[in-house]
């Protein structure tokens, strides 16, 4: 069957179409309005009508004028019913445009509540503005504008002076920025983020004021319109975007429903912008993510996802990994989510959703001045991939605290041996971080709490406040109650009623507590790092084998070894020192200072690096220790032999001990010895030493730069 012939082209006053074009305004005159004969004729006389003829008939009109601004206004589209969907409506203003590329662009109004309102966006035009109609009933009219991209001096100079990054965002982060209160609107926000102001310049493509004028209530429209002219709007060809909406719908599907066919425009104006970055939170679009880089070279991202690369670039050293306590186990600060990473950490135990976590992580990793998302992963090489093993997110809110948002363990580490180990080890570690920055009140608020974690938040000092866990991170040396007044100002500064922590701090108040070591040394593990003096809790300097320090609890010295440190003894926050029981100066509890004796080989050595609380000094035979002590992992038999001189029923003695902290400032021989020298226990440190506690005070205070409270 033969295809019709069609033709597009401009009629004059003489052309026999003429009176078809009448016959055509005069069946649609409903919504084309009222226009006189003479009118008709005096457009034709200016070649201002283009006729859609199909085998020479004619079925359809494009009727126009130019302005005196250099701009052309479209007064009638029409194309009979029996014809409409075939595409002559697009042919009609493409012919319109090559006619008049010498003007600014095209305009035209039309009623919202005519049917052809939505039309217009598909064939290029956006509504730019409204205003209300003349009409007895003022219907509103949408203003819709195509324009014929001319770079203006202006933009010119825009783009040579501002050495930013464009980006694009698309309606739905638009709107974010407007309304922070909608569902996922917080991921947004830090885009406008004064760090970030220097490096990105947000914009639009004008496909958004499209997008604005689906909202049908007229007053949030307006504000929505106002809000837009704000941004850089990109330029495109209109050629060049149908071009490129043809190929985008051919990339990701036809069209479902109007906001479908907005979102294939969005980045249709984008890519013949010239865009390189589109942000969007629409997970079609970022479904597709790779094929539109790929085939144009724009990058279609999440908002976190952009906010996560230039915070990397921002504090390139804090996402650097690094192999925790020594071993390898990875832990290193994300930028933005991977692959996979979502479904490892989901708790399906108790019903989330993969959709829910996301949208949580999205929006910390979108704020990185006040929240830090940290990834643990096995990076042993027995595994192609890291193996993500615990995800967690602090948040630093101002003010003295820090909360732990978000604390995962991976499906895969939750019922081995590691987990409590590295989730005591993880806790210990978000402590000690708040301590270096001066955070007193670590908040645990992980909602899906696992309850064989309670025991570890209770060893590791944390107490239930409401639906959370709080411990306190005071780093001081001072008096009970001293130390007593620091939790309750503490505790009052952040607007926070423990009742646990202020009956701890009751105690403290207490006179009757300096008469009890037990109970101070008690409380002191509950308010680690805090050191409470005046008590009578002996102080005890120790050496130790650089090699056992290494395992035991020193990543510093891990990281020099090829093999870095076993993974269940440096990832133990509880742990064993076993050595001769002769010449040994221990009560039952006390605080151990950790010398690493010399190894020729490391000029880290011959230094105090450490301080632990000592949990008990256990003396018995070799055989009996190893079978109580083997369930932390640590030692093997040969080496507990060693130590007992070969010897299975040979006495030796078992150093348990926890809260160990890593000296900022290891102390150097020279320095410690002349501290010692000063309360008269200078040694050579060939066995273990009392020490006054006048003297842990100092040497702690030098190992961490500090001096008593």
């Amino acid at each position: 069957m033969r295809k019709p012939w069609i033709s597009i082209e401009s009629i004059d006053e003489e052309s026999p179409h003429l009176e078809d074009v009448k016959r055509l305004w005069r069946s649609n005159s409903d919504w084309l309005g009222f226009y006189p004969d003479g009118a008709f004729l005096d457009r034709a006389r200016r070649g201002e009508i283009i006729v859609a003829l199909k085998d020479r008939r004619c079925c359809g009109y494009l009727l126009y004028y130019k302005t005196e601004r250099r701009k052309v206004r479209l007064t009638h589209l029409c194309v009979e019913v029996k014809h409409r969907g075939e595409g002559l409506a697009k042919r009609l203003v493409e012919s319109l445009r090559s006619q008049t590329r010498d003007y600014l662009g095209i305009g035209l109004y039309c009623r919202r509540d005519f049917p052809t309102w939505s039309v217009w966006p598909k064939l290029g035009f956006v509504a730019f503005d409204e205003k209300r109609g003349r009409g007895e009933d003022e219907g509103e009219l949408t203003y819709y504008w195509q324009a014929n991209p001319q770079a203006s001096l202006l933009s010119l100079l825009r783009r040579t002076d501002d050495d930013r990054l464009d980006v694009v965002l698309d309606a739905n982060v638009f709107s974010d920025l407007g309304d922070p209160d909608r569902n996922g609107a917080i991921e947004s926000q830090g885009i406008v983020a004064d760090w970030l102001r220097p490096l990105i310049r947000p914009c639009i493509t004008d496909e958004l004021f499209n997008e604005i004028q689906r909202q049908p209530d007229a007053v949030q429209r307006s504000k929505r319109l106002k809000a837009a002219k704000a941004f850089e709007s990109l330029e495109c060809s209109t050629d060049e975007f149908h071009s490129a909406e043809a190929d985008v719908r051919n990339l990701i599907g036809e069209p479902r429903t109007d906001r479908d066919s907005a979102d294939i425009r969005q980045v249709a104006r984008a890519i013949a912008s010239q865009s390189t970055i589109f942000v969007t939170r629409d997970e079609h679009l970022l479904a597709c993510a790779d094929d539109f880089y790929a085939r144009y070279g724009l990058r279609v991202v999440r908002p976190s996802e952009l906010i996560g690369w230039f915070e990397e670039l921002r504090n390139e050293r804090a996402y650097q990994q690094e192999r925790l306590a020594g071993t390898r186990i990875g832990k290193s600060r994300i930028s933005r989510l991977n692959d996979g990473l979502t479904m490892a950490f989901q708790n399906l135990r108790s019903g989330e959703k993969r959709r829910e976590l996301e949208q949580k992580l999205h929006t910390f990793l979108s704020a990185p001045d006040m929240y830090s998302c940290f990834l643990v992963a096995d990076n042993s090489k027995a595994i192609t991939q890291p193996s993500p093993m615990a995800l967690f997110v602090v948040e630093r809110p101002p003010g003295p605290t820090c909360k732990i948002a978000i604390f995962r363990l991976a499906e895969t580490i939750r019922k081995t041996r590691t987990a409590t180990t590295l989730f005591r080890t993880l806790l210990a570690g978000i402590i000690e971080d708040a301590c270096r920055s001066d955070t007193r009140i670590v908040i645990f608020e992980e909602p899906f709490l696992d309850p064989s974690w309670m025991e570890s938040l209770c060893d590791s000092g944390f107490v239930p406040m409401g639906s959370a866990w709080i411990k306190l991170s005071l780093r001081m040396t001072d008096a009970p109650d001293r130390i007593a007044m620091a939790i309750r100002s503490t505790l009052s500064d952040a607007g926070l009623s423990c009742e646990e922590m202020l009956k701890i701090a009751d105690s403290l108040s207490s006179e009757s507590i300096r008469q009890e070591p037990l109970d101070a040394w008690e409380a002191e593990h509950l308010l680690w790092p805090a050191k409470i003096l005046g008590c009578g809790i002996p102080s005890y300097v120790v050496p130790i084998k650089p090699a056992w320090a290494t395992d035991l609890f020193d990543s510093r010295l891990a990281e020099r070894v090829l093999w870095g440190a076993d993974t269940d003894l440096a990832l133990n926050p509880e742990s064993v020192y076993y050595r001769s029981a002769r010449n040994s100066p221990f009560r039952s509890v006390g605080r151990v200072l950790w010398y690493i004796s010399q190894s020729r080989n490391d000029p880290e050595t011959m230094r105090i690096r450490a301080c632990s609380r000592l949990a008990n000094v256990i003396v018995g035979r070799a055989k009996d220790l190893f079978r109580e002590f083997r369930r932390l992992g640590v030692y093997s038999w040969s080496d507990v032999l060693k130590t007992a001189k070969n010897d299975p029923e040979g006495r030796i003695m078992a150093l348990r001990f926890d809260d160990t902290e890593c000296f900022s400032h290891p102390l150097k021989w020279d320095v410690f010895q002349e501290i010692l020298g000063r309360y008269r226990k200078k040694s050579n440190v060939q066995s273990p030493i009392e020490i006054p506690e006048s003297a842990l005070v100092e040497l702690y205070g030098r190992g961490f730069a500090i001096g008593p409270r």
